[in-house]
């Protein structure tokens, strides 16, 4: 093609391209926005020392709490009523923490404590808060502590990618399935050296494409989330012939109940009768 031929072709596909380049803006914009992320917009806060709790979006199944900065460990307890839901390790670098309400609506009270010397913690705050939520199933939409993400997130570009043309959601959960099942390796050298307050990277998870059980659920529950199918990442047993091991694994909220699915055992799948939950997430 002579020169006069190629300036023509390009004076002719330039504007189709600008249109392309929208077209494909304007798509990722919309996966962007329509993603479910939490918000501390300040409306409604309790506040003690150096710790902020914002319970702005209660009704939507989570709040988000924060130290001001400080080095030391911090522990978060959170109740419904006189009952303990469960305790988590809380970041003290200033940045908000996002912990779900999995128990409905109810009055949750908040405890934080600081350590001190050693296995030694001090309580340096409590507030009490009424929630009234307005969908039980939508705190399992958001990124939380333990299911973190962001919508820049590589895995929830994964998600969108896997289920780029699907409708439904089974046909989605089944995507992400099969790319977990395909891809991830369990790590058995982690498994045994893991410690105490361990929180999954879902990206870390994905760039490796191996990890403990606690990864596995996470990410899966990361990229179904992020699809806007309610998923919770759940703590406890699994009881096999008599022995009984810590365990995470998912519940996936299809057709109206929600759905046992453990991604870590894809290929040898047990029944969930023999799941003990303890904490969900």
């Amino acid at each position: 093609m002579d020169s006069s031929l190629r300036r023509e072709a390009y004076k002719r596909w330039r504007p189709m391209a600008a249109l392309l380049l929208a077209a494909v803006l304007s798509v990722t914009a919309l996966s962007a926005d329509a993603l479910n992320y939490p918000e501390a917009s300040g409306k409604k806060t309790l506040k003690a020392k150096k710790v902020t709790a914002d319970i702005s979006n209660v009704s939507r199944g989570y709040f988000m709490i924060k130290h001001s900065g400080t080095s030391k460990k911090l522990k978060m307890i959170l109740y419904i009523g006189k009952n303990k839901i469960e305790q988590y390790d809380m970041d003290g670098n200033g940045e908000y923490n996002v912990f779900p309400l999995t128990r409905g609506s109810g009055t949750y009270k908040i405890e934080v404590y600081e350590n001190t010397s050693k296995k030694n913690y001090a309580k340096i705050f409590t507030d009490s808060f009424k929630a009234t939520i307005d969908d039980p199933n939508e705190a399992f939409l958001f990124p939380n502590r333990l299911v973190n993400y962001k919508a820049t997130s590589n895995a929830v570009a994964k998600s969108q990618e896997l289920c780029a043309g699907l409708t439904s959601d089974e046909d989605k959960v089944k995507a992400v399935w099969d790319f977990l099942a395909k891809n991830m390796v369990y790590d058995y050298i982690k498994a045994a050296t893991v410690k105490s307050g361990y929180v999954p990277d879902v990206d870390l998870t994905l760039s490796q494409k191996r990890g403990i059980c606690f990864d596995y659920s996470s990410l899966y529950a990361c990229m179904l989330r992020s699809q806007g199918i309610p998923t919770r990442l759940v703590v406890g047993n699994l009881n096999v012939a008599g022995n009984s091991q810590y365990h995470a694994w998912n519940s996936i909220y299809l057709g109206g109940k929600w759905v046992h699915r453990d991604a870590t055992f894809a290929q040898q799948s047990y029944s969930e009768k023999n799941y003990s939950p303890m904490y969900i997430n």
